[in-house]
C-alpha cells in the first residue's frame, strides 16, 4: 500500500485519506470482530451509544499480539500491511483497537492528552462499512479546551 511519507504526515495542514485494497471481504472481517468478543471478553468494552471495542493494547512489536492471530487471522494481516506500508517510519502501536459501529452508533474520538511523545498520529483502517459513515476531523481550540468546526470530513470507498 501507499500511504503517506512522514513528511506528508508531519506537514500536512488536513487530515489525510487513502484509499486501500484489503485482501478479504466485508463479511471475513466482521465475522473476525464477533469472535474477537467472544474470546476475549476481558477486553471488550460495550458502551451504550457507542461503539463496542477490543482493546488490543500497545504494539512495539509483531509478537506483541500473537494471540489474536488464530482468531482474527484477516484483521491482523491487514494491520501487519498497513503497518508495513509505512515504509519510512518505524511505527508503534500506543493504542490498538477494533471497533464495530453497529446500527445507531456515533463514530466519535477524542484526543485527552497532545504529548507528543506518547502520540503522534491517528490511523483508522476501515475493514467493512455499511450506510454513509464518515470520519470528521476538528481542530483543538487554542485555548486546548474545545474542539473548532470540521476540518475535513470524509467517508470510507471500496
Amino acid at each position: 500500500w501507499r500511504l503517506p511519507s512522514v513528511q506528508e504526515i508531519s506537514f500536512s495542514t488536513t487530515p489525510l485519506a487513502v484509499h486501500v485494497e484489503l485482501q478479504k471481504s466485508a463479511d471475513v472481517y466482521l465475522q473476525e470482530a464477533d469472535a474477537m468478543r467472544f474470546s476475549f471478553p476481558e477486553l471488550v468494552w460495550s458502551r451504550n451509544g457507542k461503539p463496542d471495542k477490543v482493546s488490543l493494547g500497545p504494539r512495539n512489536q509483531q509478537e506483541d499480539w500473537q494471540r489474536f492471530r488464530s482468531t482474527c487471522p484477516a484483521i491482523m494481516e491487514a494491520v501487519d500491511q498497513l503497518l508495513r506500508s509505512f515504509a519510512d517510519q518505524l511505527v508503534e502501536v500506543t493504542f490498538g483497537d477494533v471497533l464495530d459501529y453497529g446500527p445507531g452508533h456515533l463514530l466519535g474520538w477524542h484526543q485527552d492528552n497532545m504529548d507528543l511523545k506518547r502520540h503522534l498520529f491517528t490511523v483508522v483502517l476501515t475493514l467493512a462499512s455499511d450506510g454513509d459513515g464518515r470520519c470528521e476531523w476538528r481542530r483543538i481550540a487554542h485555548d486546548g479546551k474545545g474542539l473548532e468546526e470540521v476540518v475535513s470530513s470524509t467517508m470510507p470507498s471500496f
